[in-house]
């Protein structure tokens, strides 16, 4: 294949079932092919019901919500090389169609280390709602490519 699509999906596996799945999409990818993975990020979340019962971490259909960190390390360990997250760019700034950067990875990856230091999770989405601005969204969009 040279595409596989995770749109939702990672964070209702078990996080041990990951690295199998991770291998499997790596295995059944064509060289140069892209795994495009989407899942909610852990510090704006929980994304599922456990927000309705005031839990800081999904208890509920979300097994796990990760960080850019974790994937990413997680991504390399299954032998993917080239990752880059999907950036785009408010309409009100510029009229420009998304793409995927390294550059912009290793931005996302700054932004959630320093919110990281707040231990407090309900403090950490009120920070989270200013980042925003600065393009910190609370989706992970992450394309991982196979070595040629």
């Amino acid at each position: 294949w040279d595409v596989v699509i995770s749109n939702h999906v990672i964070e209702h596996m078990h996080q041990d079932d990951l690295d199998e799945h991770f291998g499997s999409v790596l295995a059944i990818l064509a060289p140069g092919g892209r795994y495009i993975a989407s899942t909610p990020h852990r510090f704006s979340g929980p994304h599922d019901i456990s927000r309705v019962f005031g839990y800081d971490v999904s208890a509920g259909m979300h097994l796990k919500e990760y960080t850019y960190g974790e994937l990413v390390r997680k991504l390399r360990k299954a032998g993917f090389r080239r990752l880059k997250s999907s950036l785009t760019i408010p309409k009100r700034i510029m009229d420009a169609k998304p793409f995927a950067s390294g550059a912009y990875l290793t931005y996302l990856r700054l932004i959630e280390t320093i919110l990281g230091l707040i231990p407090n999770a309900k403090v950490r989405r009120r920070a989270l709602g200013l980042c925003r601005a600065p393009l910190f969204q609370s989706n992970i969009v992450i394309v991982a490519e196979k070595k040629s």
